[in-house]
């Protein structure tokens, strides 16, 4: 076990380290940092394009500071986030603490770096009103350590060219045009559409440098393949309701071209505009087949088309999540049928979450909670009818008094659950939630449950 000494309240490093915000001057280290981390080295022009796309302000990193160690001053951990706002169950946008770049040097492993970055990751993300984490787990199994629960699903498929799809009325109104990625011509239009999400687990690109993270690998050349393309769909007054990235490769056989189209982000927004964009990509030139690797579960793609066995679907997992704040965050978000359950949790990164929580929900009314303008998507009241929202509180056991206790588990199993896309119940048939009143995690796992399967907009 490491020694750890504060550096502030709650600030902690492993003894002979030292911990320091990071700033454009220590760039170049970074690089080199992630390059171990990462094993990719990075090409001189896109080193100058990543720079901007880092989250300045945002990004802490660990350097040595015993020289027994090596050079002191020598930086051995990075870590960033990206302040997001997260659709949860019911349509509101929650505060979100996006962690990414995290990385530590090899030589300087099981020392205590990462638990003192994410210790650290915790309490400023808390302190800044972000009260879940999200993540994309380069290896899930060093996360769920730390509390996140895998919350999301992707599909990764193949179509071939020309897969036939259902008809959906209102296609024929809508316009297509491709052109190549451009950060400035593009970031907006995205984000746009993706406002437009209700999906839960849905963001918007709307932090500068992830908007510029999404074209700094553009940089380098390609020889075999040809640079990010986007595609558009419009509506008859001109307003995006779909686009999707995407690139091609092709492999010429003598005269016979082998090409395939990678789609690596779409947003949809309508069944029309889904039919109208795919109707596209699956059938370019000089293209055999076509490559999804961001498909939710329930995407409408699979539901139009016709061969639903051909793409032979792999299942992948997408978001990760971790609770900051219990009660803020299950009183974000709404609930299918009322309960009213003592839950107790447990947390051994944040103390302020561990103990009995009683989750008692009432009918959702619009004149009893109006969200700020910027809070909920379009048409969330819409979604609201006949959910239910709750009211989180924490209750103390007592020798006299004994709370009954409903179901016990863990943060990393509630955040898992929080999303409606991982129910209590097959938590609970996995042996990893306890249920101490018959009929607990059924009841409490048809509340949380999600009209769409979770997904991200955008992996970061």
């Amino acid at each position: 076990m490491s020694k750890f000494h504060a550096a502030e309240p709650h600030r902690v490093a492993p003894e002979g380290y030292e911990p320091l915000d990071l700033t454009p001057e220590r760039w170049d280290d970074m690089v080199t940092l992630d390059e171990w981390a990462f094993t990719e080295p990075l090409q001189s022009e896109q080193r100058v394009a990543l720079r901007e796309a880092f989250p300045w302000g945002r990004g802490r990193g660990m350097t040595i500071a015993d020289p027994r160690l090596g050079k002191p001053g020598t930086l051995v951990g990075i870590r960033g986030s990206f302040g997001l706002h997260m659709v949860v169950p019911g349509g509101e946008r929650i505060a979100t603490s996006a962690l990414s770049w995290v990385g530590v040097h090899p030589g300087h492993r099981r020392r205590g770096i990462l638990r003192s970055m994410m210790h650290d990751h915790f309490a400023r993300s808390i302190e800044r009103g972000e009260y879940v984490s999200s993540l994309f787990a380069a290896e899930p199994q060093i996360y769920q350590r730390f509390g996140y629960g895998r919350a999301a699903w992707h599909v990764r498929a193949t179509f071939g060219r020309g897969a036939e799809l259902r008809e959906v009325p209102g296609t024929t109104d809508l316009t297509v045009r491709l052109e190549r990625l451009s950060h400035e011509a593009h970031s907006e239009l995205m984000s746009t559409v993706q406002r437009q999400v209700t999906r839960p687990g849905a963001m918007v690109r709307d932090s500068e440098p992830l908007a510029r993270e999404m074209t700094a690998s553009e940089v380098n050349d390609r020889p075999s393949e040809e640079r990010l393309k986007i595609a558009i769909v419009s509506n008859p007054a001109g307003e995006p309701v779909a686009y999707a990235l995407f690139r091609r490769r092709v492999k010429w056989e003598g005269y016979s071209a082998d090409g395939t189209v990678t789609v690596n982000e779409f947003v949809t927004t309508t069944g029309a505009a889904s039919r109208r964009l795919w109707g596209v990509l699956l059938d370019l030139d000089l293209s055999s087949r076509v490559l999804v690797t961001c498909l939710p579960l329930d995407d409408r793609l699979m539901m139009l088309a016709l061969d639903q066995r051909s793409p032979k679907p792999v299942i992948e997992d997408d978001l990760w999540l971790r609770i900051l704040d219990v009660r803020r965050a299950l009183e974000a978000r709404t609930y299918a049928r009322p309960i009213d359950l003592v839950v107790g949790v447990s947390d051994a990164q944040l103390p302020a979450n561990q103990g009995l929580w009683r989750i008692a929900t009432e009918p959702w009314k619009a004149t009893e909670m109006e969200p700020p303008s910027n809070s909920f998507t379009t048409g969330a009241a819409a979604r609201h009818d006949g959910a239910f929202v709750a009211r989180v509180s924490k209750v103390a056991d007592s020798d006299r008094e004994p709370i009954r206790v409903d179901i016990r588990l863990g943060i990393q199993e509630l955040s898992g659950a929080y999303l409606g896309g991982v129910t209590i119940e097959s938590l609970t048939e996995a042996g990893l939630i306890e249920e101490h009143t018959p009929g607990a995690s059924r009841l409490l796992s048809a509340a949380m449950q999600s009209a769409q399967a979770p997904m991200s907009s955008f992996q970061f």
